[in-house]
């Protein structure tokens, strides 16, 4: 039984005519005949009744032509979200993410994809520092918001969003955190708050040599969480540098954030695996493209951050 029989016979069912039937589906009579002959010797039963005169249906037929329509109207829906999910409109979408990937681009992209996809369902994960790929590199999540690079990206599609300026992050009491800029000279000096090696605190740790010929800074102590990090700030057990956004999205009593002069910025990327992407994800990072492509202003160079965190 195939399916074109299934809409042949409907339509002779309501045409009651051969020949009407027959050009509604765009088909010759006779092989159109011969397709309703066939279904009935395959089901093995009279779903017509004939003459020269009339052509009817049978008492099995009505109840047929039930069941039928039902089916024909599922299988147009089952084609409808097929179509649907290969658009990205329908499916489950995994996100993940970490507290330094944070800013104000990221919100908007997770505001702006349901209203886009209303149908897709978005769960979110967050990760700490022990992962940079917010779950990406471990097939945890489907997309990811992340500050390249890390352990992995090789295997990974990147898409920059967003580039903004780093500050350094210290105890309010600290002997700097009354300065409107500070220079790295300044910071090496001071014992640096880092993460797991692959995270990129640790990596802002060890950026800060290019600026003092090699130097290393003294590594103080380690944190796997926000939380752990900026209480071990607060607590003037060392210093950091941190995303200029994070001072807007973690600020707290205890730590202040003092913008760099002389430092390079930081990256905020969407990613996903290579390799066969899901609809959904190629859909998201659509999304996230045009957010960040309408977002438009970049954020103010370090020079003029000293007023954000006073």
């Amino acid at each position: 039984m195939e399916l074109r029989q299934l809409r042949y016979f409907v339509a002779l069912a309501e045409e009651l005519h051969f020949r009407r039937a027959a050009a509604r589906e765009h088909i010759a009579q006779p092989a159109f005949s011969g397709q309703i002959h066939r279904l009935e010797r395959e089901l093995g039963v009279r779903l017509f009744d004939r003459t020269s005169h009339y052509v009817r249906l049978t008492g099995a037929g009505w109840l047929f032509l039930d069941e039928v329509r039902q089916v024909l109207a599922q299988v147009e829906r089952a084609v409808e979200v097929a179509e649907r999910a290969g658009r990205g409109e329908l499916g489950h979408v995994v996100v993940g993410f970490i507290g330094p990937a944070a800013n104000e681009l990221t919100p908007l992209i997770l505001r702006a994809f349901p209203a886009r996809y209303p149908n897709v369902d978005i769960e979110l994960r967050e990760f700490d520092f022990r992962d940079p790929s917010a779950g990406l590199t471990s097939s945890q999540v489907d997309v990811a918001f992340m500050r390249p690079p890390v352990e992995g990206q090789d295997d990974l599609e990147l898409e920059t969003l967003l580039e903004e300026p780093r500050v350094a992050i210290m105890a309010s009491d600290h002997h700097l955190a009354q300065e409107t800029v500070v220079s790295i000279k300044r910071l090496v000096e001071e014992p640096f708050v880092v993460g797991p090696p692959s995270t990129g605190i640790w990596r802002d740790y060890w950026l800060v040599t290019e600026h003092r010929g090699g130097v290393v800074p003294r590594l103080g102590p380690e944190a796997n969480t926000i939380d752990e990090w900026l209480e071990t700030i607060a607590a003037g057990r060392g210093v950091s540098l941190t995303p200029a956004s994070t001072g807007r999205f973690y600020g707290r009593p205890g730590v202040t954030f003092v913008p760099v002069s002389d430092i390079r910025g930081s990256t905020v990327a969407v990613a996903w695996r290579k390799g066969p992407t899901k609809p959904v994800v190629s859909a998201f990072v659509g999304i996230a493209k045009q957010v960040a492509h309408d977002f438009g202003a970049r954020p103010p160079q370090a020079s003029h951050l000293a007023d954000t965190y006073r």
